[in-house]
């Protein structure tokens, strides 16, 4: 037997996997409605990135909805002052995509996630719902002041790309859409220098807004005038925020030199 024959983490071939439903719809709105009538909602996959993921950590499947065959939700465009995403939007597709890059630094920041495997497979909506702190879309999405648009058999829902942490379970909602305000002179930087221990996003816009994210902890949002102080804006980050490998001490430290960079670069343009 060789060493990956052994391993724990090994995943077992398909046919042992125990057997799952499968629903296919094709429009959002059949989509919704199979989430509001099951008993138990299925769990929602495009790409499949973090689908595999997770059962390869131990979660098991009685039944999944494909989101891969609806109709619609990809793409992006700029309506009524914002620009709208398609929740199935791929990573990839949004690098290159004529109305990301409007926004200076958006585009160039979501080339820069993971590998071109993953982010040809992976989409925004995903990244955004799999709510893993190691995840980095929604750290971007906080930083530019982001809202997510969810369907259910109960109607329209937005929530703040911030508060997805704690917005408790939306296994019954279809997230549709994420929708970033089209503030004057809005621009996104972001480091990932320190990653995966630390990242980081800065964007301009009228209110200065940093999103601080680390391994294990949910990502702080730090927001207020662009001419305060580095010091003085990461004086306000949580006292809770002491990740298992980062101190709060030395996150507020690295936080507020690597934000000084980042308003240089923004300044730049």
């Amino acid at each position: 037997m060789s060493p990956l024959d052994q391993s724990p983490n090994m995943l077992p071939p398909v046919r042992q996997l125990p057997p799952f439903r499968l629903f296919r719809p094709t429009t959002p709105a059949e989509a919704v409605g199979i989430l509001g009538s099951e008993e138990t909602p299925p769990i929602c996959y495009a790409g499949g990135t973090d689908l595999c993921l997770s059962v390869h950590e131990g979660r098991s499947v009685s039944s999944l909805l494909s989101l891969n065959t609806l109709d619609g939700l990809r793409g992006a465009e700029a309506r009524n002052g914002t620009l709208a995403i398609g929740a199935l939007a791929t990573l990839d597709e949004l690098s290159t995509h004529d109305q990301v890059t409007a926004i200076p630094g958006l585009a160039e920041a979501l080339g820069a996630i993971a590998n071109v495997r993953i982010r040809f497979r992976a989409t925004i909506g995903g990244n955004v719902m799999a709510r893993r702190t190691a995840y980095e879309v929604p750290i971007l999405l906080a930083a530019l002041d982001a809202r997510l648009v969810f369907e259910s058999s109960v109607g329209r829902r937005e929530l703040r790309a911030a508060d997805i942490w704690t917005a408790g379970d939306l296994g019954r909602s279809l997230l549709t859409e994420i929708e970033i305000p089209l503030t004057e002179g809005l621009a996104l930087d972001y480091d990932r220098t320190l990653r995966p221990w630390m990242t980081q996003a800065a964007a301009t816009g009228g209110i200065e807004r940093v999103a601080v994210g680390t391994r294990f902890l949910r990502p702080a949002l730090l927001s207020g005038d662009p001419g305060e102080s580095a010091e003085s804006r990461f004086s306000g980050l949580p006292g809770e925020f002491n990740d298992v490998l980062l101190t709060r001490g030395y996150v507020t430290g690295t936080g507020a030199a690597l934000l000084k960079r980042q308003r240089a670069r923004l300044a730049k343009g």
